[in-house]
């Protein structure tokens, strides 16, 4: 009888024992570096939903085990975080064993369905033996200006009191809240620590022509880096009704600068830095009050497309270059700062939110592109705004196409005027990676008063050498001439004292987190009030330790989970993050599977990875060479897995009721990975019958062994081979499913004629699927331990045919008959087509008509076309 409570037990303690699954150091196999996503071990356990690409990476590491590579498959933790940090603080429990202890269960869950993971390469990115590297990754991104400091706009969780970065803002209710609590979030200025990728934009746009991944994934990809060529536009300043242009001008950048002519109005930021330069008198308390009010707004607020969209005027005008026309400038909060200038040319004709920005403030609406029916009227709804079609009332450029001549004719045109630059902007912004929470690697710095002194005086660690200074708003840059200074001195302000940014030295890493901690969120990180990780503070530079503080702000979970693949390659090196041999060995990654949503954690991980390559630290600048993603397992109600709607299927329940390789099996029957559906208990539990089957067949073959195999179940069992080998090539795994279960089902049927050695061979394709059952019966039969250990099965392509193949025959499309033909001849397309003319039912069809074509798919179809 069929026991998987028995069973599975039993086997995952011997593969644990004898080491079956760990990866091999040495030896000249061919590698293959399978990898997850690795999970944040919450409390909350793992549920159904969530084992789907476990398993997936699972079967295809055992198949390509089977195929004789040496596979490197290991699973960690994202363990820093928000979750666990809020956690701690409402159960007053450090984090460090709520974690341990989530990590425990999530373990055991694991294990529980026989994932075949090389423990031994464990990671925990809350381990300093872990964080240790991370901070050495961000003193090299230092060191290379990569990493600075500034003051900018952020969104902040007023519960939570931290920064949070844009994909943990959800919408809810028509409001952008905090997806960990539910507060609404706002908008605050805050000094902070960013990653310059903005300078990878252009690398991290290319090398997708050598990796493969889904068409969707690269277009996420490239619509966040968002790379537009426009031009830079300036446009002289009137400030009220004076007839004489100020001294400054306002920039802009656009993607659609043939509509210039159609230009009404300028709008700014309410950011920007010429506010207070333009306002006349008269309009400035207008002014003042709408930027305190769109101050509380988020960007996320002030870019909604749908939103309202609000102004004030300045007083003051600005000259179209291309007309001479005075236009109106008015402060907008729908511009934002970080948006190409932070200022627009409103077109109300030709772009939806000017028009209704016009509309609301009565501003002039002027068409210069004439829609593709001819219409030249006035624009007066927003279904006539357009941005295709041919130029009118614009000058030099009537008659143009505005997407290819006029757009090229103009930038000619403002160049050679001297009114504009051709421009390539990015949506991409730099990555904001600090946090004023405990809960995470400290940031790596100190700040020194003495060293600000010595820029400030134009000195060096005390000595007067000649160190140049370059002034750039609150900041100034020192590069040194006389010490051993590798970058320019960061300078920053903190509560009115200058503090130059010192980097520690990578012997005094880890910068460990303290134990004296109060979690209470205060919007200060907590390390700010620990006495013990502010203690005995010197400067690695000036060697002061007087007014010498460390920086408290830790760093972003997504900078741990941008390198963690490298670390698995060596994960118990004490000396470097992982070292050159390892890392030929293994990588790049071959197979990454994760979820669908992971945009940023993709380009993050290819950042780093650019950056580690330009540094010489690897020979590979794509870390993913093949990345697939997930879809979504529903609850039975066809709704997200929650403990909200009481759906959430625990893994355990169904392993301790029908067996892990049930439901190992019917996660991956459900359908492609890709798509979304719904569990079904009554589907697991078909599976589970599947397997009994499997069981009773297995037993019956073993206890009569001198069956022998009809050449019919061996052709059968070839053609199986060949397409689930097909299937797990492409990850199609529920195909590959129902083609053994097209087998067991022909097996049952025709027991007498499957001998022992089919049934070996289909155990090794069952493997994969349900390792337990698989290395149950393959003990049954008597075999060598172990089955997961055996070559996986080759298909003879003679073997692959019946004696003889049933070949449709069909005239002008239509079925009229079919004919046996040998399977050594379907290849040969003459001898097939003289045995369908042969047939006597074709002969009588076509007498008298003219034959036109032929066409023959291969052992399925013969088709005549006559005249």
């Amino acid at each position: 009888m069929y026991r998987p409570d028995e069973i599975e037990p039993k086997w995952q303690k011997r593969w644990k024992e004898e080491g079956v699954y760990k990866t091999e150091e040495k030896g000249d196999k061919q590698k293959f570096y399978c990898l997850d996503m690795f999970p944040y071990p919450s409390g909350a356990g793992l549920h159904v939903g969530h084992l789907e690409g476990y398993t997936a990476t699972d079967v295809y590491s055992r198949y390509k085990r089977a195929q004789g590579f040496n596979v490197l498959h290991p699973m960690g933790w994202d363990a820093f975080g928000l979750p666990a940090e809020n956690f701690a603080i409402k159960k007053g429990i450090h984090p460090s064993e709520t974690t341990q202890k989530a990590i425990d269960w999530y373990k055991s869950q694991l294990n529980m369905v026989g994932l075949s993971y090389d423990w031994s390469r464990e990671i925990n990115t809350s381990d300093p033996n872990y964080y240790k590297w991370t901070q050495w990754l961000f003193l090299l991104l230092f060191k290379h200006g990569l990493a600075y400091k500034k003051e900018a706009p952020v969104n902040w969780c007023p519960s939570c009191q931290t920064v949070l970065a844009n994909e943990q803002v959800v919408k809810k209710d028509d409001k952008n809240v905090c997806e960990r609590c539910d507060a609404e979030v706002i908008q605050k200025n805050l000094d902070q620590w960013f990653l310059k990728i903005t300078d990878y934009a252009d690398r991290l746009l290319s090398g997708f022509e050598d990796i493969d991944w889904p068409a969707s994934t690269r277009e996420g990809q490239k619509n966040w880096i968002g790379r537009q060529e426009g031009a830079k536009i300036k446009w002289k300043i009137f400030i009220g009704d004076s007839d004489k242009p100020a001294q400054s001008e306002v920039e802009t950048f656009t993607k659609y600068p043939e509509t210039i002519f159609g230009t009404t109005f300028l709008a700014i930021a309410p950011e920007h830095t010429l506010i207070g330069n333009i306002v006349v008198t008269g309009e400035q308390n207008s002014v003042n009050n709408y930027i305190k009010v769109s101050a509380k707004k988020t960007n996320f607020q002030r870019g909604d497309l749908l939103k309202d969209k609000t102004g004030v005027f300045t007083g003051s005008f600005a000259l179209n270059p291309a007309n001479g026309k005075k236009i109106p400038i008015w402060v907008a909060d729908y511009v934002l700062p970080t948006y190409g200038t932070g200022a627009v040319f409103g077109v109300p004709a030709h772009d939806k939110r000017d028009f209704n920005f016009a509309k609301k403030y009565n501003i002039e609406i002027v068409r210069v592109i004439k829609s593709t029916n001819g219409d030249e009227g006035p624009v007066e709804t927003e279904d006539q705004v357009i941005e295709e079609g041919q130029m009118i009332n614009s000058d030099f450029l009537n008659g143009l196409d505005a997407q290819t001549d006029a757009k090229e004719k103009v930038k000619e045109y403002l160049e050679e005027k001297g009114f504009g630059d051709r421009e390539v902007f990015y949506n991409l912004r730099d990555w904001l990676i600090s946090r004023q929470r405990y809960w995470g690697a400290p940031i790596p710095v100190v700040y020194c008063p003495h060293c600000a002194h010595f820029e400030e005086a134009g000195e060096c660690c005390g000595g007067d050498c000649g160190c140049k200074h370059e002034e750039s708003g609150s900041e100034t840059s020192h590069s040194c001439q006389c010490c051993n200074c590798e970058t320019a001195t960061q300078i920053t302000t903190i509560d009115g004292v200058k503090y130059a940014i010192v980097p520690l030295s990578e012997e005094s890493l880890p910068v460990e987190l303290p134990k004296d901690v109060d979690f209470k969120p205060t919007g200060e990180s907590p390390l700010a009030r620990s006495k013990d990780f502010q203690k005995d503070v010197t400067c690695p530079k000036c060697g002061a330790r007087e007014a010498v503080r460390r920086e408290v702000d830790t760093l972003d979970t997504f900078v741990d989970s941008s390198w963690y693949f490298l670390r698995f390659c060596d994960p118990n090196n004490a000396l470097e993050f992982a070292s050159s041999e390892s890392l030929k060995k293994f990588c790049p990654v071959d197979l990454y599977v994760g979820g669908d949503h992971v945009t940023t954690h993709l380009i993050f991980a290819r950042f780093f990875t650019k950056v580690l390559y330009d540094c010489g630290f690897i020979d590979f600048d794509e870390p993913f060479t093949k990345f697939r993603f997930l879809g979504l397992i529903l609850g039975e109600d066809n709704r997200k897995m929650s403990k909200r709607w009481g759906n959430v299927i625990n893994p355990e329940d169904v392993v301790s009721g029908l067996g892990a390789d049930s439901l190992r099996s019917f996660e991956m029957f459900m359908g492609p990975l890709d798509v979304t559906k719904p569990w079904s208990t009554s589907g697991v539990e078909g599976v589970r019958r599947f397997y009994n089957r499997i069981w009773e067949l297995t037993h019956f073959a073993s206890q009569n062994n001198s069956v022998t195999s009809s050449r019919e179940a061996t052709a059968l069992m070839h053609r199986l081979i060949k397409k689930i080998t097909f299937d797990m090539d492409e990850l199609k795994f529920n195909t590959a499913i129902a083609s053994m279960m097209e087998f067991v089902n022909f097996w049952q049927k025709n027991k007498e004629v499957v001998g022992v050695d089919l049934v070996k061979r289909f155990l090794v394709l069952v493997a994969p699927f349900g390792p337990h059952i698989a290395e149950e019966l393959w003990e049954v039969l008597g075999l060598k331990f172990s089955v997961t250990k055996e070559s996986w099965p080759k298909f003879d392509e003679a073997l692959v045919y019946d004696e003889e193949v049933e070949i449709v025959i069909q005239i002008n499309g239509k079925v009229r008959g079919r004919v046996m033909v040998p399977s050594d001849e379907i290849k040969d397309k003459a001898k097939v087509e003289s045995k369908v003319l042969a047939a006597e039912k074709v002969r009588e069809l076509i007498k008298g008509v003219e034959i036109k074509a032929t066409f023959y798919s291969e052992g399925r179809v013969f088709n005549i076309v006559s005249a």
